[in-house]
């Protein structure tokens, strides 16, 4: 994703889906050039489910995420080298999780991300994330099934697992009155952020509403959804916004 930073916000500038594997190099290649684009960027690298310090969703929290080594950003980035671009900077989810609440106007806030086979949960203070975050998988046909269904009951039961990962973190802010902020590709996240609403006594604000120049990336190609780009467009945001101090 490609922004321009202003004084509102950032405007979208342009996009580019694709599973980062040898087959999308070409169209990497192709976006970059068709929009005149920078080759400086910033990734935000998800950990794989089998990386250490990503837990299964019913377990206690285990050891914290490592940083991921030079070797493995490598590996995992070189579609996009080979495409032109150049990696300026790594992030991991939760360091863009609090930039996220920072640019929603949280100053401190407890922020997740929840997609279809994991996700991540941060204490957001000042545009930082916090010292234990967690970052939790799934199996995405039971994620379906449970969260993504219409069917309360079923929905409890994927709140029941990941509110104690929640909770935790909500407890260690004192007083533990803070925003709760929810964005990612799971399916029907607004419907599933119900229970916890309930859970915790107060809305879970879910960031699915547009944002400034949302319209104006290659109308009617936007997903319907923007709590899918949450993530993305605030590490491209923050990193365009950097630039251009």
């Amino acid at each position: 994703m490609a922004v321009r930073p202003e004084t509102s916000g950032a405007t979208v500038v342009a996009h580019h889906e694709c599973e980062l594997d040898d087959q999308a190099v070409d169209g990497l290649r192709e976006f970059r050039r068709a929009y005149g684009l920078a080759r400086h960027l910033r990734i935000a690298l998800w950990p794989l489910p089998e990386d250490a310090g990503v837990t299964p969703i019913n377990a206690k929290p285990g050891e914290p995420l490592p940083p991921p080594t030079t070797l493995s950003i490598r590996d995992r980035v070189a579609p996009l080298v080979r495409a032109g671009f150049r990696v300026a900077s790594v992030s991991l989810p939760h360091q863009v999780l609090a930039e996220l609440a920072l640019q929603q106007g949280a100053r401190l806030a407890v922020t997740a991300a929840f997609h279809p086979d994991g996700g991540c949960v941060t204490v957001a203070h000042h545009g930082h994330s916090g010292q234990r975050p967690a970052y939790l998988r799934w199996d995405a046909a039971w994620c379906s099934t449970t969260a993504g269904s219409g069917d309360t009951l079923a929905r409890y039961q994927f709140a029941a697992a990941f509110a104690p990962h929640l909770r935790e973190l909500i407890e260690s802010i004192p007083g533990g009155q803070v925003r709760i902020l929810a964005c990612g590709s799971m399916p029907n996240l607004r419907t599933a952020m119900a229970p916890f609403s309930e859970e915790f006594g107060r809305e879970v604000q879910v960031l699915d509403h547009p944002w400034p120049g949302m319209l104006d990336a290659e109308a009617g190609t936007i997903p319907s959804e923007p709590a899918v780009w949450q993530v993305a467009r605030a590490a491209a945001q923050s990193a365009a916004q950097g630039r251009s101090r």
